[in-house]
Parts: structure tokens; C-alpha cells; sequence
């Protein structure tokens, strides 16, 4: 019974690890929503936390050419965060990625997958976007 708990807790403490911490700082629903508008463009309600912004980057997924399995597989190998964040960041980049499928697999699933660091992205995103305002 020690061992199934022990690998319940580990299981707990690897999946609170996926989620998008950088220190002390943490990426913000808010922030994610207010930087990659041509997401939220598409949702016709207001996306108010992870589980709303999760839904909603499901529901992209195929439109932008990611099949859901590979999104849940996405999900579970660097958290639902990480995965929705993906989705929001790529659909932001637009035309800047050739083949949406390929790019999600790689950043989540692939190789570049420990380099995908979504809280970067959007500070670098939300400064070029105070840049052209």
C-alpha cells in the first residue's frame, strides 16, 4: 500500500511540476488571453482560467490541423498548461509556422519539448505587440 501511494504522490508532484513556473513567477490566464488575441478572438465566451483555456485550445486543435489524440498525449507528457499554451502561442506566431501539426508535436512531444518555454514567449510577444501600439 506505501508503494501505490508513494507512486500516487509522485505521479501528483510530476504533474504539479508541468505546470508554467518560472521561480516565483507564474503565467497568468490573464496575461496569456490579453498577449495571443487571435485565440481568444475565437471563443465566444470569456476565457477566465486554465480549465476554460484548456477547453478552448482543445477546440482549436483541430482546426489548426492537430488531431485531439496528439493533443491529449501533449497534455500528458508536459501538463494541460504547457499543451494550451502551445496551441494559443502557435496560432499568435500565424503564418510564421508552415505546418501547425508538426510544430505542436515538436515543442511537446519532440525534441525541442524541454525548450519550449511558454512564459518566455509571451513577455516576448506582449513586448512586440507594446511595440507596434
Amino acid at each position: 500500500m506505501t508503494d501505490k501511494l508513494s507512486g500516487i504522490n509522485l505521479s501528483l508532484k510530476k504533474k504539479k511540476d508541468l505546470d508554467i513556473n518560472i521561480g516565483d513567477e507564474a503565467l497568468k490566464p490573464d496575461l496569456l488571453t490579453s498577449v495571443c488575441d487571435q485565440a481568444t478572438s475565437f471563443s465566444t465566451e470569456r476565457l477566465r482560467n486554465w480549465l476554460d483555456i484548456e477547453n478552448h485550445a482543445r477546440t482549436l486543435a483541430p482546426m489548426m490541423g492537430i488531431h485531439p489524440e496528439t493533443f491529449e498525449k501533449a497534455k500528458n507528457a508536459v501538463g494541460a498548461q504547457k499543451a494550451s499554451c502551445a496551441i494559443f502561442i502557435m496560432l499568435q506566431l500565424g503564418k510564421r509556422i508552415r505546418d501547425f501539426g508538426a510544430y505542436f508535436h515538436s515543442i511537446t512531444l519532440g525534441q525541442k519539448q524541454n525548450q519550449f518555454d511558454p512564459l518566455a514567449l509571451i513577455k516576448r510577444l506582449s513586448e512586440t505587440n507594446e511595440r507596434t501600439v
